[in-house]
């Protein structure tokens, strides 16, 4: 997969992940496992901006902006981000197209 066409995937989170945002970040279940998570900032940032249908290249420069870093931290921090809540079941990857993503594609 080319470099550009990772940037242009997006992230969903299955139907058996609940999320809610509250005062200290973002917290998340897992339905399957029981497992629950707190994101805190700025990882919070990364999952409502992917929640929302951002593709991996539409956050770059956002998160540059809010956290005033360059873009190699920006692209590290989300590629970090997507590689931990793949690996946790709490994303999804697929194409723009809807079609998905068995491996985690962003490297």
């Amino acid at each position: 997969m080319s470099k550009q066409n990772r940037h242009s995937l997006l992230a969903t989170a299955p139907s058996h992940i609940l999320w809610t945002v509250d005062h200290n970040g973002i917290r998340i279940f897992n339905r399957q496992n029981e497992q629950h998570y707190v994101l805190e900032y700025p990882a919070a940032a990364v999952w409502d901006l992917l929640i929302r249908k951002r593709s991996i290249a539409q956050l770059i420069p956002i998160l540059r902006a809010i956290q005033q870093v360059s873009a190699g931290e920006a692209v590290a921090l989300v590629q970090q981000c997507l590689k931990d809540w793949h690996q946790q079941g709490l994303i999804e990857i697929e194409e723009p197209d809807g079609e998905s993503v068995d491996h985690h594609p962003v490297q």
